[in-house]
């Protein structure tokens, strides 16, 4: 059973993903902001670590106020870890007041390595997702912020976030973003300016 069978297997019910036909709903010419790339990795006290490069292009949002700045991207992180019995789901956010044209920012999430050390987690997770929203529009789902073991497939995808959704709500709050994390763990470079107000679920 391939990768993406498994994460959508539910009871009785096996959705046969691996025949669904690529997904079409990826960014087609330059996004406002690209994914370019996500890396996993083991930080201090073996916390695990989620970077994600993000790069910026021209604003060409109607009203924009300087189409050199993007406003108010929104990250999105989904992480999914595999057991013998279970799938244990992670899911986190964070905001940036915007992003420069041809700059790049990098935003991490962490997982607590008490965490990592209790469930041997493995530092690459069975599947992710990371998704973007600028100024409260979602942005189409992006080659390099998915898994390649569910890239090419919808339906693993959808059901990667329905699960996460239903079934990550006991985990909430224990992927962090890069502001919320002990300080010996945050990167002195990271000079985001971050938005750090609570915001309504998707």
């Amino acid at each position: 059973m391939c990768y993406s069978q498994r994460l959508i297997h539910s009871g009785a019910l096996l959705v046969l993903a691996c025949l669904i036909a690529p997904i079409s709903g990826y960014t087609q010419g330059a996004a406002p902001v690209e994914i370019r790339r996500v890396n996993f990795g083991t930080a201090r006290d073996s916390w695990l670590q989620v970077e994600i490069e993000l790069r910026g292009s021209r604003n060409q949002r109607p009203g924009a106020r300087n189409e050199r700045f993007v406003d108010r991207v929104k990250v999105y992180c989904t992480l999914s870890y595999q057991f013998d019995d279970r799938f244990d789901f992670y899911t986190s956010e964070l905001e940036l007041v915007g992003l420069e044209q041809n700059k790049s920012a990098v935003v991490s999430f962490f997982l607590p390595g008490i965490l990592v050390e209790r469930d041997r987690i493995r530092r690459e997770p069975f599947a992710y997702l990371v998704e973007l929203e600028v100024a409260g529009q979602p942005l189409p789902i992006q080659e390099a912020g998915v898994s390649a073991n569910i890239r090419n497939n919808a339906a693993a995808i959808n059901s990667l976030k329905s699960r996460a959704e239903l079934e990550g709500e006991q985990n909430l709050g224990i992927l962090i973003p890069a502001y919320a994390a002990p300080l010996p763990l945050r990167d002195a470079q990271d000079m985001q300016a971050y938005i750090r107000v609570p915001s309504a679920s998707r």
